[in-house]
């Protein structure tokens, strides 16, 4: 049976009061290799707060949340900060750095910036542009440096030991989330469900959901680049689901890089997070059923 057989095409998580756009869902509902499933209530991922209607927000009150963990970088946050919710304690803690270790936004600017430092510490040749003046996100060398940032995320990260340190503190029910509740956000479901014992083709399902959630704004990003006569949303460019929704090349390459440098997942999270298998264990006992 696929993960979309047992869960359905918007998962188990699936919450009818908030708009699919805003990709909020929790991680509940999940089952793990071991034949239990993660409790429902306690984990929750989004876009960033900021768009979410009065009504939406007041929906997250109801959810009882302790604690927001926000994955942006600081220019992010100013551009588009999250209201303050009555009862619940914020922490930002950027997951992505660039070459200069210094935090990353997806802006136009905060792209070019990204494949700037990362010729400065490379000697490399000039940004690539597209006709418009833009970064070409297109052009191998800007992919490349993508590549290498998403898959970084994956290791020595402040954000996702942060994460991991609030559920082992059971500060729940807890929220993550990025600006689109994608890139950065993905990844860190994708390593929670894998600590708690799902599978990782049920993870990489939880991470790719992000494009039948954001279906609407990856079809209209399509327009915008390709024009109105655009395909299913399987069907698009890499590059288009890169940048309005997820890559599943990109997901396993996460996936892949921390199995390539470790072997398996018990050993990653005991070396990056110090989950060994005592401190697994609990974790599972308090969010699995």
């Amino acid at each position: 049976m696929t993960p979309e057989q047992k869960y359905g095409p918007f998962g188990p998580g699936e919450d009818p009061t908030f708009q699919k756009t805003n990709n909020v869902r929790e991680l509940g509902g999940y089952q793990t290799v071991g034949g239990r499933t993660v409790r429902h209530g306690l984990i929750w991922r989004s876009a960033a707060l900021a768009w979410l209607s009065p009504a939406e927000r007041e929906g997250l009150v109801r959810l009882g949340l302790r604690f927001d963990l926000d994955l942006r970088s600081g220019v992010e946050v100013e551009e588009l900060p999250d209201p303050q919710l009555p009862g619940v304690a914020y922490e930002r803690v950027c997951a992505m750095l660039d070459a200069r270790n210094d935090e990353v936004n997806f802006s136009p600017e905060g792209i070019a910036r990204i494949l700037e430092a990362q010729q400065e510490a490379r000697g490399g040749a000039a940004v690539p542009m597209a006709g418009s003046g833009e970064v070409s996100m297109d052009s191998p060398q800007a992919q490349q440096v993508m590549n290498e940032l998403y898959v970084g995320m994956a290791f020595g990260s402040a954000a996702y030991r942060a994460l991991f340190a609030h559920l082992e503190a059971g500060d729940v029910p807890i929220l993550f989330h990025c600006t689109a509740g994608k890139d950065r956000t993905g990844v860190a479901a994708m390593l929670v469900l894998l600590a708690l014992g799902v599978s990782e083709e049920d993870a990489l399902y939880e991470y790719l959901l992000t494009n039948a959630y954001r279906v609407e704004k990856i079809l209209e990003f399509a327009r915008q680049e390709l024009g109105d006569d655009v395909g299913d949303v399987p069907e698009l460019p890499e590059e288009i689901l890169m940048r309005a929704g997820v890559s599943e090349r990109m997901g396993r390459a996460v996936l892949g890089a921390i199995l390539a440098r470790y072997g398996c997942y018990e050993t990653y999270f005991e070396v990056e997070y110090g989950l060994d298998a005592a401190r697994i264990a609990a974790l599972r006992d308090r969010f699995t059923e």
